[in-house]
């Protein structure tokens, strides 16, 4: 998936409002129509529904890579405690 361009209405958001517009996308489950309402009212930023669904779209790509890395990074801990226990011989199980 393409990066955010630097230009793009969403690189001016704040963190907080970033925060904000996803709790509405992903905790609230609003509409994209409802969220393009909500922005406009709240942020003074104007979009449409296709800008909310690709941004939608885009975070949910972003959110299974970062859950992809941190479960890798979790196994490969366990992986490394599990060969640590080896070595000294301790019992093998978590």
């Amino acid at each position: 998936m393409r990066k955010v361009r630097e230009d793009s209405k969403w690189h001016a958001l704040t963190a907080a409002q970033r925060a904000r517009l996803e709790g509405w996308l992903f905790a609230e489950n609003i509409g994209y129509a409802r969220v393009v309402a909500l922005a406009r009212q709240e942020f003074g930023l104007e979009t449409s529904v296709p800008g909310v669904a690709r941004y939608y779209r885009r975070r949910v790509n972003e959110r299974r890579e970062m859950r992809q890395e941190t479960l890798q990074a979790m196994m490969s801990a366990e992986d490394s405690l599990a060969a640590g226990r080896e070595q000294i011989g301790g019992p093998n199980e978590v």
